[in-house]
């Protein structure tokens, strides 16, 4: 690859001494949009998490920047939207947005607010800004998920299932925030489920089935390839 920013060379995960990922290799370009898909439950989120640095690969090598994930230097400017939300649930939906601002740069405070109110006006819920996690639907901690991880423009946006659970209007702006970034120059790479979501948005893909890649490059060479179980999943 031309500018990967992530390299996964056969990757492997064990749980629990159970194999659930076996075999994976693939990299990601740099300003690209790439979608990890799949029927559900075959290690989609799992993968994501290696890629992210939240777990460790059992074997393999996993890289960043063209290092090794745990070596100096190897952590990039990055953002998580988790599937759930993953908001504190102490702090308001503000606190949650500005707290990696105010933990990971030197930012005023009046800089760390005016970037908060940004990124909650940019998924429409600035209604919601002093409101506690638990009070909020769970389309809202969605939204909420999303502004927190886009608030400090990282190089990196890690997404697992953005648009699942949310309804069309809310899903529509999602979808054109993560547009957004991507225009501003941000990696992406992102957990769907949705055959039409990936045909929609995304350049290239791997696709995991039963713990293994199925399949990794062009969506329409995927969508039209020679694997059944791949062409049944596009649909």
């Amino acid at each position: 690859m031309k500018n990967p920013v992530i390299e996964l060379e056969n990757v492997s995960l064990a749980l629990d001494g159970k194999m659930v990922l076996e075999g994976v290799t693939f990299g990601v370009e740099r300003g690209e949009f790439f979608c990890i898909t799949g029927p559900h439950g075959t290690g989609q989120t799992l993968l994501l998490k290696l890629c992210a640095e939240l777990l460790p690969p059992t074997t393999g090598t996993v890289r960043r920047n063209l290092q090794p994930v745990g070596a100096e230097g190897s952590l990039m400017h990055a953002g998580f939207v988790f599937e759930y939300g993953g908001l504190i649930s102490n702090l308001t939906v503000f606190n949650n947005i500005a707290l990696p601002l105010r933990y990971h740069t030197s930012m005023p405070e009046e800089e760390i607010a005016d970037k908060a109110r940004e990124a909650l006006a940019l998924l429409n819920i600035t209604e919601f800004s002093d409101v506690l996690p638990a009070r909020l639907s769970v389309g809202t901690r969605k939204l909420a998920s999303v502004a927190r991880a886009i608030a400090m423009r990282p190089q990196i946006i890690y997404y697992d299932e953005p648009t699942l659970g949310l309804d069309r209007d809310a899903a529509q702006r999602v979808e054109a925030v993560m547009r957004q970034m991507r225009e501003r120059g941000a990696t992406s790479l992102v957990v769907s489920h949705s055959a039409e979501f990936v045909k929609r948005s995304a350049e290239r893909a791997v696709v995991l089935i039963g713990g293994r890649m199925a399949g990794v490059g062009r969506v329409d060479e995927l969508s039209g390839g020679a694997d059944p179980d791949v062409r049944k999943f596009f649909g």
